[in-house]
C-alpha cells in the first residue's frame, strides 16, 4: 500500500478497572476460550470501553492528543458500579454506564 504520509489509525478510549475485578474477568476469558475456543478471550487487556474505535481524520496527530490531553487533564475518579452484563456477536462485556437504575452522570461526561 502506498504511504500517505499519514498512519491508517484507529482509536478508542477505554477505563482499566482495579486489578480485583480485571483478575475475575479474565479469569472467565480463560475459561471460555479453553473450553469453547472464544478467540477475543486473552487477545485485549480487561476493560470498559468509553468510546470505541474511531478513525483519525486527515491532517497531524497532535491536535488529537492535545484534545484528549486536556480533557483526561482534569478527569477525577468516579464511582461505577457493574450492573450485569450483555452478549453480543463477539462477546460479552460488563454493564458499568448505570449507578444502580439511573444513568451514571460522570461516565457520560467522560464519554461526552
Amino acid at each position: 500500500m502506498p504511504d500517505r504520509g499519514q498512519p491508517d489509525s484507529r482509536f478508542a478510549v477505554y477505563l482499566i478497572p482495579p486489578y480485583r475485578v480485571a483478575h475475575m474477568v479474565d479469569e472467565i476469558h480463560r475459561v471460555i476460550h479453553k473450553q469453547f475456543g472464544f478467540m477475543a478471550a486473552d487477545q485485549f487487556q480487561v476493560h470498559a470501553t468509553i468510546k470505541g474505535f474511531f478513525k483519525k481524520t486527515d491532517g497531524p496527530l497532535e491536535p488529537l492528543i492535545e484534545r484528549l490531553d486536556a480533557a483526561l487533564e482534569e478527569q477525577r475518579s468516579f464511582p461505577v458500579h457493574f450492573n450485569g452484563y450483555h452478549m453480543a456477536h463477539i462477546g460479552f462485556g460488563l454493564d458499568v454506564s448505570r449507578l444502580g437504575q439511573e444513568v451514571n452522570p460522570a461516565m457520560l461526561e467522560l464519554r461526552e
